[in-house]
């Protein structure tokens, strides 16, 4: 089973000004995504209609291995560790067949400065390879996280890694508040359920009046789910809707109420002792009369006698 947990990391002054999404691993990742996009889309148009030889489209592999030429001419490059720029084609990889041949998600977008200031993506740096980064715990709420060209970084040790399980790869990225993590991600092996009584089984019937029954004669109530046994009533000491003590109680609550007398009903309009018989409509802040309505929303009518 493979799950992550996820750090709060608390980053140094210089090791913010190198990973910020202006700094200089930032840069590097924009420049070969942009460029290994545009790449794949150059081809695209280029092979639009046509057939092509196997092995001539761009893929993971063919622009891991110009990444080395790369940097050759962009020394830049060189600041950012190999395999996070490696773990940056891998995303365009997934986020290029995820468009071009599932059809679940839009078109890759190139990644500009202005783009990353207005917190429409974050910086994220992924480190795939288990021999060049190392996690121990230092204190009871605090570990650290050696990775390679940034140094030590911690974070908060607030969830213990399970025994048995290995970490496969460390992910530092920034949120679109502005805030670091550190996301350590795991492969936890599966543990088979224990049988305590490997050598006994019953059988349980679900049925409607009561939750479950098993084939010893337990009784599960459907309310509490505890075992009853047959036939048994509720106790009069227990206040619930229909024991004995609870219609009792409601008996003698009615019996000492007082009792209320209904309101009298009022009449909704009136035209008694009004000229010309007109109608009033009596509401809880005011009385809306023809004199105080306009002449175009009211209305007047005979009273009937």
């Amino acid at each position: 089973m493979r799950t992550a947990h996820v750090h709060a990391a608390k980053l140094t002054p210089e090791q913010t000004e190198l990973a910020e999404f202006d700094g200089l691993w930032a840069r590097a990742c924009r420049d070969v995504w942009n460029a290994a996009l545009d790449e794949r889309l150059g081809a695209l148009d280029a092979a639009r209609g046509r057939t092509m030889p196997k092995g001539w489209w761009p893929s993971y592999a063919s622009q891991c291995r110009g990444l080395a030429q790369a940097k050759a001419v962009a020394p830049w490059l060189k600041e950012a560790p190999s395999h996070v720029l490696q773990q940056v084609l891998r995303d365009l990889d997934a986020a290029w067949v995820a468009w071009m041949f599932e059809r679940r998600t839009g078109k890759p977008r190139f990644r500009a400065l202005k783009r990353a200031a207005r917190n429409w993506w974050a910086p994220s740096y992924r480190f795939p390879d288990r021999n060049q980064f190392t996690i121990r715990r230092t204190s009871k709420r605090w570990g650290e996280a050696k990775l390679p060209k940034i140094g030590v970084v911690r974070f908060r040790w607030d969830r213990t890694i399970p025994d048995g399980a290995a970490v496969t790869n460390v992910t530092l990225k920034r949120d679109r508040v502005g805030d670091w993590s550190v996301a350590v991600a795991l492969d936890v092996p599966d543990v088979a359920a224990i049988h305590l009584h490997p050598e006994t089984a019953v059988g349980v019937d679900v049925g409607v009046v009561a939750l479950a029954v098993t084939s010893e004669g337990e009784v599960f109530d459907a309310m509490s789910s505890r075992p009853l046994a047959s036939g048994l009533t509720c106790s009069p000491m227990v206040n619930e809707r229909g024991c004995v003590a609870s219609s009792a109680a409601r008996h003698a609550r009615s019996a000492t109420a007082p009792t209320r007398r209904a309101p009298a009903a009022k009449s909704r309009s009136s035209s008694a002792g009004r000229p010309g018989g007109a109608r009033i409509w009596r509401t809880r802040s005011r009385t809306i009369s023809p004199q105080n309505m306009r002449p175009s929303r009211w209305k007047t009518s005979k009273s009937v006698r």
